[in-house]
């Protein structure tokens, strides 16, 4: 559901939709509203626009996870995340992690870590370069 004071979420609500019907097209532009996830003339299959949410002060907002890698207990801040839902004007997002195997091509690791968001006191959001992330 659509809130017409909130263009944020309209944004969000289309990357969901691309998130969760990710098809390769070519000759589109790397936006946050581009209409298909990947850069065009790339192979690789993405599933995620990753982004960051700036609160109304333009502070980026940042999240703790943690998580095991290789049996390793990881923990940190994050302000990159993955929009999972949005309903109304609350989004609620997955935090994603630097990938600590630099040898992966995808940036991030999904956390098993979420945080709701109010785009009501979220006044910009700032794309970045979709990619592959495992497991989700």
């Amino acid at each position: 559901m659509s809130n017409n004071n909130c263009c944020i979420s309209d944004i969000l609500n289309t990357i969901v939709i691309l998130q969760n019907n990710c098809n390769k097209i070519s000759n589109t532009q790397n936006t946050c509203d581009s209409p298909i996830l990947g850069r065009q003339n790339n192979c690789f299959t993405y599933n995620t626009r990753p982004l960051s949410l700036y609160n109304c002060m333009g502070v980026e907002l940042s999240f703790p996870y943690s998580f095991t890698y290789d049996g390793e207990e990881l923990t940190g801040t994050s302000s990159v995340l993955r929009v999972e839902r949005v309903e109304n004007c609350c989004a609620v997002c997955r935090i994603l992690a630097p990938n600590p195997n630099a040898t992966e091509l995808s940036p991030y690791i999904a956390s098993n870590d979420f945080v709701t968001v109010n785009l009501d006191c979220t006044c910009a959001i700032r794309c970045l370069t979709d990619t592959y992330i495992s497991c989700l």
